[in-house]
């Protein structure tokens, strides 16, 4: 994968015996890798060259209020206790895309969007593609749920 993100380190939040550490980081950028080195010019470890890539985070103000409202329902009928904000404007789509369901492959196309209004749309598409599933499912457990109490019914024939 060509795309990455630069990331800072917040915080050590716990380490193990072996080395290994529970961190905290933020993203700060995103970059592009234009040459893999097997190691990296005087050190015993890999490296690459990266160059920055700009990465809008202006959406569309009229997808907003729809994707907000997408969110909402998905999170009632999944009943994911995530707080969504009031205001549609202050929704971005990176603090929730990880929490509809993308396949690998929808993260990653997800993830190489370079604008928040064509990341909002394509959140968009997938909230209006898997809703109407999940309605589905929840009236056959609803119909599942109701088996047996009719078992004594004499149909009329």
């Amino acid at each position: 994968m060509d795309l990455g993100t630069e990331m800072e380190l917040l915080s050590v939040e716990k380490r193990y015996e072996k080395g290994e550490m529970d961190i905290k980081t933020r993203g700060i950028g995103l970059f592009r890798v234009e040459r893999i080195h097997k190691k990296a010019p005087g050190k015993l470890y890999p490296g690459a060259e990266i160059s920055p890539v700009e990465n809008g985070m202006d959406g569309d103000p009229q997808l907003a209020p729809l994707l907000l409202d997408k969110l909402r329902e998905l999170f009632q009928h999944i009943e994911v206790e995530k707080e969504l904000p009031d205001n549609p404007l202050s929704v971005k789509s990176y603090d929730y895309a990880h929490l509809v369901g993308f396949s690998l492959a929808q993260e990653y196309a997800f993830l190489n969007i370079l604008d928040e209004a064509e990341r909002q749309h394509f959140l968009l598409e997938h909230l209006e593609t898997i809703l109407p599933t999940l309605l589905e499912i929840e009236e056959i457990r609803r119909k599942a749920q109701m088996n047996g109490h009719f078992k004594n019914l004499i149909p009329p024939f």
